[in-house]
């Protein structure tokens, strides 16, 4: 369970269960280098924009995927967005387009990316929609073509599928004394507590061995990011203490057609 605390970033956490083959230790690199290009990314959007509404990961998965291509290419990597691809759905050749094609270390990472939000306060079981990106996302990337896969690396070196789901942990509140009641509940965010609601999140999210996250991360916002409450969504105001990243790395076959 590395443990990196950046000075005015925060602090990262990463697990992952990964077997050692070919690909999966620059995975790791890949994925938690990632994590922590994003971060500063995100510090340099919020300090031009001028405050926490101008953070990337606060809407969905159109502002999110920008800053991801930025902070795969600083890492540095070649990076492109939205590749045009073929998928076999029940059978049926369709056209599809991958989120990311990444080349890092002499490996090729075709990434499918999903976004979406979990509720801080403590309840029984996690929102539907978590699941559904979830499954959504290993879903696509394993419908494309090996032979399609292939080309997109000249049909040489290793090449590996690589869903990334970023949950955004928020706490909101549509109250006049919401400053009050978010700052009350900001002290409750400690370490072990968003700690023990990501690893929560990560058992849920694979209940099958073969959807279970082999690779997590929590990236727990600076102090001074969650003070101020963001009320970019109308009337109702939000604090954002943490982010959870989610892979399921694997590498493709050379000999199957599909992924």
């Amino acid at each position: 369970m590395p443990r990196k605390a950046l000075r005015g970033f925060g602090i990262l956490h990463t697990f992952d269960t990964f077997k050692d083959v070919e690909g999966m230790r620059i995975a790791r690199d890949f994925l938690a280098s990632t994590m922590e290009s994003f971060t500063k990314v995100s510090r340099k959007l919020r300090k031009v924009g001028g405050d926490s509404d101008f953070l990337p990961f606060i809407w969905r998965e159109r502002q999110l995927a920008p800053a991801l291509y930025i902070a795969i290419y600083n890492l540095p990597a070649a990076v492109l967005g939205e590749l045009p691809t073929r998928r076999d759905i029940h059978g049926a050749n369709a056209h599809g387009w991958v989120d990311c094609w990444a080349r890092y270390r002499g490996i090729v990472f075709l990434l499918e990316f999903k976004h979406d939000y979990c509720p801080c306060r403590p309840v029984n079981g996690f929102n539907k929609s978590l699941y559904t990106k979830w499954n959504e996302a290993c879903v696509q990337l394993g419908q494309i073509k090996r032979s399609v896969a292939r080309d997109q690396n000249d049909g040489n070196g290793v090449l590996v599928k690589l869903p990334l789901f970023v949950v955004v942990h928020y706490a909101g509140s549509n109250d006049q004394n919401a400053q009050s009641k978010l700052d009350q509940f900001r002290l409750q965010c400690t370490e072990k507590a968003l700690l023990q609601r990501h690893n929560q999140l990560c058992r849920a999210l694979g209940p099958q061995m073969n959807r279970r996250p082999a690779w997590s991360g929590l990236w727990i916002l600076p102090e001074e990011w969650v003070k101020s409450p963001v009320s970019a969504k109308g009337e109702r105001y939000e604090i954002y203490p943490a982010l959870s990243f989610f892979s399921l790395p694997k590498v493709v076959p050379k000999s199957r057609e599909n992924l």
